[in-house]
């Protein structure tokens, strides 16, 4: 049981953790949308982290919880095959948006002036990481 606590505490602080984070990135996109600063990758990048984030505590921190308190499947075959996935595509899309962060990340020290453009191919990269995490857990 005790394994259910940490795992449903630390559940808890993932879910407000993230979401604060959210309101936060999107309080300054507003702010510095009526403003006339441009808008870097690395909010939007930091965001879809957050989303991934929310993610991997719904599927996994959560879905560990329920498997060790309960010690056995109670659905079915099909909702044990979606939950696999999804906790496979979380992961993966937590993962490749960090590898998203450095690279951008390295784009703004490597070459400062190539980084002012980051922020419009950030979605189309963004959107390829999302595709690939979910063909990717497709084995599952």
């Amino acid at each position: 049981m005790i394994k259910v606590y940490v795992l449903a505490v630390m559940a808890v602080l993932s879910f407000f953790g993230n979401l604060l984070t959210m309101w936060n990135i999107y309080k300054t996109r507003i702010r510095r949308r009526s403003s006339r600063h441009t808008w870097s990758a690395i909010y939007s990048l930091i965001f879809h982290l957050s989303i991934a984030d929310l993610l991997v505590t719904g599927f996994c921190i959560v879905g560990e919880a329920a498997w060790f308190y309960t010690v056995q499947w109670l659905a079915d075959e099909l909702t044990c095959k979606l939950v696999k996935l999804f906790q496979m595509f979380s992961l993966y899309l937590s993962t490749y948006v960090l590898v998203l962060i450095g690279v951008d990340r390295w784009i703004a020290v490597k070459y400062p002036m190539k980084s002012l453009n980051m922020a419009k191919r950030c979605y189309r990269l963004l959107g390829g990481t999302y595709v690939l995490s979910f063909l990717l857990s497709l084995p599952q």
